[in-house]
């Protein structure tokens, strides 16, 4: 399927530019292009004769692009969220007085200087809008990509929002804003006409675009380019017009033939001397960890949610072990069962088997294993067997154990779990700030890794809750094979419960989040 149809371009350095056209007409999809977070499969985008495709990492910090749904995290204050950002984004020989005030400039850009501690998920639509505005604004990008910035909003904040496009085109950066509102396509210096399919239908000032259609209002535009009973004939009729009008050759046939002013060796060593300034891995990891533990500390309700696993789990076990087991699952004559009378051995013969009666006084297999060392009875049966271990098999009830196996399952099973969930909800809620931050600046190993350091001292925690609550119940000996019994089990659970949150991550698709594929 076809979601862009042979389309060419040519976007002066700060110009103001609408992308408009119907629902599913590819303006999302055209911006995605232009602006590398999704690569077409055919064709090039050009940035000073630097050919974006092959040099994203050092285009990257040229191009600010705001989605049209608001990505950042809800649980920090504005300030807060500018400032992480700015100091992954901006070069690592900014100062801190120099990074306040670069926060500063934007938000006032923005008109939200008065709302800077405001927690984000307290603001209105439009504000946070404006903040993700704002984030792109740090780095003074060259070119700014917007999808439906007005969307959603009112008339006083699509006015407010257009006009700050304005400014921001005439302060020299290119803007380009994929948008469904007419109201104030003025203020554009192109627009962008897109027929169903893909299609260009009209680039050009919007004032022409009038007069090339030959309508009086735009929103007949859109009537005019809307599909017949042939759902392609329009569009490509349309298509085909604009490219033998004379404003094809005026603003798009003529820009890209005419000689270019950049030669793309300076581009690319100018690009590759500021991306070499951003902070490091090292940096990253320890502001990320940061940034999450500041999330944590306004997510209540996510806090509440980790921390509540590990006590309803454990209540659960709790009455299982007290209703349906028995607080005595883990006695040493319970774990293994080996039932033996006062006569352990007949004296007479030695038979092959134990001669056993109804009486027994002891199940404890210590007992037979003392018998088989120290008597002579027991060494001769021993040694009969092939040995005190192969002897000791004679004694053992099959089957016994199982509920100390079922218990010590469900909760290995569920310290595993705790390290799992944990970090598949961390995925599956930053996973839409995850890619757009890997698109900009962000590293995978950093990003990685402070979540697993906070979330693996969090599995930590858990996992000391389970233990300590069903040590109320199941008594627990003190002795062990190095520690205490219930220490040896918590060492053993955490680990577990790291190792299910390795595991999680290892398995997470990361390769589908990658830019461009």
């Amino acid at each position: 399927m076809v979601l862009l149809n042979d389309i060419s371009l040519s976007i002066p350095p700060g110009a103001l530019v609408g992308v408009v056209g119907s629902s599913g007409a590819g303006k999302s999809t055209l911006m995605n292009a232009l602006s590398g977070f999704r690569f077409a499969q055919h064709g090039h985008v050009f940035y000073n004769q630097l050919e974006l495709y092959q040099h994203t990492s050092c285009l990257r910090e040229q191009i600010g692009c705001v989605p049209q749904d608001s990505i950042v995290h809800y649980s920090l204050t504005v300030d807060h969220a500018l400032y992480y950002t700015a100091k992954m984004r901006l070069p690592a020989t900014y100062t801190k007085q120099q990074i306040h005030q670069r926060i500063d400039e934007v938000l006032a850009a923005v008109g939200l200087i008065e709302r800077r501690n405001v927690l984000i998920s307290k603001l209105s639509g439009g504000q946070r809008k404006r903040v993700s505005i704002a984030l792109e604004l740090l780095e003074k990008p060259a070119v700014f990509f917007l999808d439906e910035p007005t969307s959603g909003l009112d008339a006083g904040l699509d006015y407010t929002m257009m006009h700050l496009m304005r400014r921001l085109a005439d302060s020299g950066q290119t803007v380009i804003i994929a948008t469904h509102s007419i109201t104030h396509i003025m203020l554009c210096d192109y627009i962008c006409f897109l027929a169903p399919g893909g299609r260009l239908a009209y680039f050009g000032p919007p004032g022409e675009a009038l007069t090339y259609f030959g309508k009086s209002e735009f929103a007949a535009i859109y009537t005019l380019l809307e599909p017949g009973e042939d759902p392609l004939q329009i569009p490509m009729d349309a298509e085909s017009r604009f490219k033998v009008s004379d404003a094809y050759q005026r603003y798009i046939s003529g820009p890209l033939n005419s000689d270019k002013e950049y030669i793309e060796q300076r581009s690319r060593s100018y690009v590759k001397k500021r991306t070499s300034q951003r902070c490091n891995a090292w940096k990253q990891f320890w502001l990320l960890a940061a940034r999450y533990l500041e999330l944590l500390k306004h997510d209540t309700g996510n806090i509440l949610l980790l921390l509540l696993q590990a006590p309803v789990i454990a209540i659960i076990l709790l009455v299982l072990i007290r209703y349906e087991i028995g607080t005595a699952v883990f006695h040493t004559d319970r774990i293994v069962e080996c039932p033996v009378s006062a006569r352990i051995f007949s004296p007479v013969g030695l038979p092959d088997i134990p001669a056993l009666d109804s009486r027994a006084y002891s199940t404890d297999c210590q007992r037979v294993q003392y018998h088989l060392r120290v008597t002579l009875q027991g060494k001769a049966y021993a040694a009969k067997k092939g040995g005190i271990d192969n002897a000791l098999q004679d004694f053992i009830v099959p089957g016994s154990g199982t509920d100390a196996q079922k218990i010590l399952f469900i909760i290995s099973f569920s310290a595993f779990l705790f390290g799992c969930v944990n970090a598949v909800r961390e995925f599956v809620k930053e996973r839409s700030i995850y890619q757009r931050e890997r698109a900009l600046y962000l590293n995978i190993l950093p990003y990685m890794f402070s979540k697993i350091v906070i979330l693996g001292f969090l599995c930590l925690f858990q996992v000391a809750i389970l233990v300590l609550v069903i040590a109320t119940v199941l008594p627990f000996t003190r002795s062990g094979i190095i520690f205490s019994q219930i220490l040896e089990i918590y060492i053993t659970l955490a680990l577990t419960s790291l190792a299910g949150l390795m595991t999680a991550w290892r398995f997470l698709p990361w390769h589908l989040l990658s830019i461009g594929q």
